[in-house]
């Protein structure tokens, strides 16, 4: 859209005020009334989405119903003919303010407690009324609400709210609504919604507003792990200053089940109205390392665009750790073993073997546990002779395991201040190495036979390093990273221990996966994408090759390469719960998608299996599928084992003693070894 075009024979637009993943907003001029409106124009392409532009429609004139200050006023809806193009757009009131989000930005700690109190508590107002009416806003985050320069408080954007008895039909649009980190666990799991959701969203909008961040931060599925299974964070450990009566509410808004959750809006504001405030807040203190904010808009916005994420879009230092009770009994074993190891331990003499009596070895299927959360990713190497998986894990370590033998090998790999999301293993002068990101927006590099670190910390990500890979390029031995929400993948030189050129351009905001290969004989990565995309990068040239693969219908979590008859490929999982395959060279998806009822599609893998290629893949439920990419079948029934309570988030596919193995990591704090010819687990020796 360019500025002096007029929608509707009416709205004459001004400026852009914000543009997101379905559409742009605009402040505009009213020709009829001769006043200035803000216009919401969804440009994203609709025409196989019927049923998104009725139900656009029907949230328009449910919103236009909302007559509540605390709610932004909708005039009219419309739509916008470019060609054979049908853009949906909505007249809202033109705010003067600053949104939550912004605010934010200047209080990286959180702002004062009766300030944050009293402005929830307007929010809450005006859910009450929103929920009286039946209507579900469904994605209430700090991006979507304002603080008005004439005061007050306004819920802006119920573009994606829903009547809570609204019919399918007008709601599906192939994924979850909502923004990942403020989601209701029964958003996550695709059940039903009521206000119910909305005091659960409010409550992470709280958190952030009192600690400067939500409860939950990490990728997306670590993100809907957490939602799901994990315990907030203590906000009286975040913010002494908080007063006890505020933390029990919070933990009430953020509880799993809805039932536990207050019973109402109006219910919260009271609550929120009624906490005793002290004399004088005291400006929080940082805990740990202070988050800061840069490079902010200092002008009010008028309605957020769609598809923001929710969370303040700048560049931060590495984040706090939680300091949950979990956490801190991490950090006491961390003591321990250094007390006791005196620091980096010499893997040559933790490969060993370990002399049992028969009574104290452990006999059935393969569990490597004694995590402190949930295994992201893992990775297999050959070290001095054994085969050992690497496992990146929510507790901060990368822990190394002889998998012959159900054994830890040595003591984990301390040096990230938050969760590992990205392992990946490969050779470096000599040395086997793994190299590791993270929540602390950090790349590391270990030597797996020292069992220490080398070199400094790799550094330039703005935000959590979601996956990492390892390969050569032009004789070099490098790592490839992505991050969630800075929207760059980089490349590193590991000998040299700093980056590689500039970031690789042509991506989305958020890279999911990452994965290297080879294609026509240039060196390539392949990322999964949050905008549902696989990518190709040509990594000499650092620029994308083609356009993006599409097909997913929402978010990709997993990618992996490989070769099926000749061809390169590319295999992805995602959100919309399918496998896809790729061919690289002819950029089109080959054959139908895999489905998979277990839930998102965390974790992918490609390997050979009987001469056959073959993919791997780890979803909801703890289940791991095995794909025949010849056959086009699934491959026998799916591996259980896991709990099926969790996802599964790690897989990989290698070979050990001649057979075809898949090591599988999951949210049960556990690592799964699988013969994959035989269908089973692995057991442990003399089972």
């Amino acid at each position: 859209m360019e500025p002096g075009q007029v929608l509707g024979d009416r709205y004459r637009l001004v400026e852009r005020l914000g543009r997101g993943g379905m559409g742009e907003v605009w402040s505009a001029a009213d020709q009829g009334l001769d006043r200035r409106v803000a216009i919401k124009i969804v440009l994203a392409e609709l025409d196989g989405e019927p049923g998104l532009i009725a139900r656009l429609r029907q949230e328009a004139r449910v919103a236009a119903g909302l007559q509540h200050p605390g709610i932004t006023v909708v005039h009219d809806i419309g739509e916008h003919r470019a060609g054979d193009r049908v853009h949906p757009f909505f007249v809202m009131e033109l705010l003067a303010g600053t949104d939550f989000r912004t605010l934010l930005a200047g209080h990286p700690d959180g702002l004062p407690v009766e300030r944050v109190t009293e402005l929830v508590a307007q929010v809450a107002d005006a859910l009450d009324y929103a929920h009286r009416k039946g209507v579900v806003h469904r994605d209430v985050k700090p991006a979507n609400l304002m603080e008005l320069a004439e005061g007050g408080v306004k819920i802006c954007d119920f573009g994606i709210c829903r009547y809570a008895d609204a019919t399918t039909q007008l709601t599906a649009t192939g994924g979850m609504l909502g923004t990942p980190a403020y989601m209701a666990p029964e958003q996550y799991e695709g059940k039903p919604v009521d206000a119910r959701a909305d005091l659960y969203s409010l409550g992470c909008t709280l958190h952030a507003l009192l600690t400067g961040r939500p409860p939950f931060t990490g990728s997306p599925a670590t993100l809907m792990h957490q939602h799901l299974t994990a315990d907030p964070p203590r906000l009286t450990v975040l913010r002494p200053d908080a007063p006890p009566e505020l933390e029990h509410l919070m933990a009430r808004l953020l509880a799993k089940d809805p039932e536990d959750r207050p019973a109402t809006a109006a219910d919260v504001a009271a609550a929120l109205r009624d906490i005793p405030h002290r004399p004088a807040d005291p400006a929080p203190g940082p805990v740990g390392d202070g988050i800061t904010q840069e490079n902010l808009p200092t002008e009010p916005v008028a309605v957020p665009p769609a598809g923001d994420d929710g969370t303040p879009p700048t560049t931060r230092a590495p984040r706090p750790p939680h300091l949950t009770r979990r956490r801190v009994l991490i950090g006491a074993a961390a003591t321990a073993v250094a007390a006791v190891g005196g620091g980096g331990v010499a893997l040559a003499s933790l490969l060993k073997d370990h002399d049992r009596s028969d009574s104290d070895k452990p006999t059935g299927p393969i569990v490597l546990s004694g995590y402190f959360g949930a295994v992201n990713e893992v990775a297999v190497a050959q070290l001095r002779g054994k085969t050992v998986a690497v496992s990146g894990t929510a507790d901060g370590t990368v822990r190394l395991w002889d998998l012959a033998a159900g054994e830890q090998v040595g003591a984990p790999l301390s040096g990230h201040t938050g969760a590992v999301f990205g392992v990946a293993v490969g050779h470096l002068n000599g040395r086997v190495i793994a190299v590791s990101g993270g929540d602390d927006n950090t790349v590391r590099v270990w030597d797996l036979a020292a069992g220490t670190q080398l070199g400094a910390p790799l550094s330039g990500h703005s935000d959590a390093v979601s996956a990492v890979a390892v390969g050569q390029l032009n004789g070099k031995t490098i790592a490839v990273s992505g991050a969630w929400g800075d929207g760059a993948v980089r490349m590193w030189d590991l000998a040299a221990g700093k980056q590689l050129g500039t970031p690789l351009t042509g991506h989305s905001d958020s890279v999911n996966a990452v994965a290297l290969g080879q294609l026509k004989g240039k060196a390539i990565a392949v990322s999964g994408e949050l905008d549902g995309t696989v990518r190709v990068s040509d990594l000499a040239a650092g620029k994308r090759l083609g356009a993006p693969l599409t097909g997913h219908r929402n978010a990709v979590y997993a990618v992996a390469v490989g070769e099926l008859m000749g061809k390169a490929i590319a295999v992805s999982g995602g959100a919309d719960g399918t496998v896809r395959v790729w061919d690289l060279a002819a950029g089109k998806q080959l054959g139908a998608p895999f489905e998979n009822d277990s839930g998102n599609v965390n974790a992918v893998a490609v390997g050979q299996l009987n001469g056959k290629t073959i993919a791997v893949s780890g979803a909801g439920r703890g289940v791991v599928r095995v794909w025949d990419l010849v056959a086009w079948k699934q491959l026998g029934a799916p591996l259980t084992g896991h709990s099926d309570m969790v996802n599964v988030y790690g897989v990989t596919v290698d070979q050990m003693n001649g057979k075809t193995i898949a090591v599988s990591g999951a949210g049960d704090n556990a690592l799964r070894v699988w013969d994959l010819a035989a269908g089973k687990p692995f057991t442990y020796p003399g089972s």
